[in-house]
């Protein structure tokens, strides 16, 4: 494996960057199970070899997580969140349309942290993430009004975002 399959990991989310341990704390990499990252054992120590070869100067890598991300819940805190978001849309003579995707992004992450939050506020179009993906150019003016306004009403307490992440643990 070279440093560029170890880059590869690192972009998967597979990988933390962390300060390299003491020299007197020569402990070897923790491991993850093969199954939990649904690969082979000889693939997953191959994974582990590039992330050892790419320590270097300070820092060090270690494994964590997998390959599996299943799409966010919509839980109470989602509800909230996306009742003020909506709110704050209508105020401004727009209309959100709300779809499970059952995609995986960054939102699935920030969900599994504890965080409640919206995927995909940007700009109206189609195709997304494909070849043919589009943007409407009407909606990038209307999309950063919302984005404005619903930043406003949390530094304002109009949205109480301390109750809607209180949510997540409720």
């Amino acid at each position: 494996m070279t440093r560029a399959a170890a880059a590869f990991a690192i972009l998967l989310g597979m990988l933390w960057v962390e300060p390299a341990p003491s020299p007197s704390a020569d402990k070897p990499l923790p491991t993850v199970a093969p199954e939990a990252l649904g690969l082979s054992a000889e693939a997953l120590a191959k994974i582990d070899a590039a992330v050892r070869e790419a320590a270097m100067d300070g820092i060090s890598l270690k494994l964590h997580g997998g390959l599996h991300r299943p799409a966010k819940p919509f839980n109470h805190a989602q509800q909230l969140l996306l009742g003020a978001v909506a709110d704050a849309a209508l105020s401004l003579g727009q209309t959100l349309a709300w779809k499970e995707s059952g995609g995986v992004c960054e939102g699935n992450n920030l969900f599994a942290a504890g965080l409640p939050n919206i995927d995909t506020l940007g700009v109206r179009g189609g195709a997304i993430h494909s070849e043919a993906e589009f943007a409407w150019p009407e909606s990038f003016v209307e999309r950063a009004q919302l984005s404005a306004l619903i930043l406003a009403r949390i530094a304002t307490g109009k949205i109480d975002a301390r109750a809607i992440h209180s949510a997540m643990v409720a």
